[in-house]
């Protein structure tokens, strides 16, 4: 396996351990993420989440302090070009690169000038930014009434355990009159949220909030410990940063289609 992708699979499976020993290619690999968290000029929660996941030898000061002397330095991509040469590991260090600036479901246009602009040194093609920004961020929209049930029936759930039990407690009486129950989501015995037919009811960081499918926007979830889930409607900015939620994000890929049905 090449550096790169030990570095995405680091990002992307929760369970693997931290990176073995150094690479020649740690050093701009790790400048690339850096740049990529400051491209907006600040390091958001889920940002710095990320970095503290390849940098667990610092404390989250430890971190800052080390993002921010990268920060300094000025990033040429044609370096990190003449490092990772093989068209596999350059598609792998794009898809990096988008996993920083897509983790909250926001890409704004400058990264995604970002990302075309690191393409283009790569020698990809015009939609690599495209697709990688697609494994990433999903989008909503409506969805067959079928497609609910067959999702929980094809859903492996790790944390989360559903019941058919109607909310309660702080989920009880948010949904609508016209929602239909389909099942509620525990976590050692406490609600965290409910599918129905007509949408997701979750306990969000604001509080309890019912969405219908057809008002989410997006949604993203990478599953680096610390980072939140997000979902965008076209009104509000949603997300759970409990890392024992993902559950809920896999539950969404299934629905949305993003992952497909064993059963399909």
């Amino acid at each position: 396996m090449s550096r790169v992708a030990e570095y995405l699979e680091l990002v992307d499976e929760p369970e693997r351990g931290a990176l073995d020993g150094t690479h020649p290619h740690d050093e701009p690999l790790l400048a690339l993420l850096v740049q990529m968290a400051y491209s907006d000029g600040i390091v958001q929660d889920d940002e710095l989440a990320l970095l503290s996941r390849i940098r667990p030898d610092l404390d989250v000061a430890g971190v800052m302090e080390w993002a921010a002397g990268v920060a300094e330095r000025t990033f040429d991509p044609r370096v990190l070009a003449a490092a990772i040469t093989s068209p596999a590991d350059r598609w792998t260090t794009l898809r990096l690169a988008t996993r920083m600036v897509c983790m909250d479901g926001d890409v704004a246009d400058e990264e995604v000038g970002i990302l075309r602009d690191l393409a283009e040194v790569f020698d990809l093609d015009d939609e690599a930014p495209d697709r990688a920004v697609a494994e990433v961020v999903a989008q909503g929209g409506p969805i067959a009434r079928e497609r609910v049930s067959a999702s929980l029936r094809n859903m492996m759930w790790d944390r989360v355990e559903p019941t058919r039990d109607e909310p309660e407690v702080e989920l009880e009486g948010v949904a609508p009159e016209d929602a239909t129950h389909v099942c509620t989501m525990k976590i050692e015995d406490e609600e965290v949220a409910a599918l129905y037919f007509e949408g997701l009811l979750a306990l969000f960081e604001g509080g309890p909030k019912f969405v219908r499918w057809d008002e989410i926007r997006t949604y993203t979830r990478v599953p680096v410990p610390g980072a939140s889930f997000h979902l965008h409607t076209n009104r509000d900015h949603l997300k759970m940063s409990d890392p024992r939620m993902r559950d809920v994000g896999r539950l969404l890929d299934y629905i949305y289609g993003r992952e497909a049905l064993p059963d399909a």
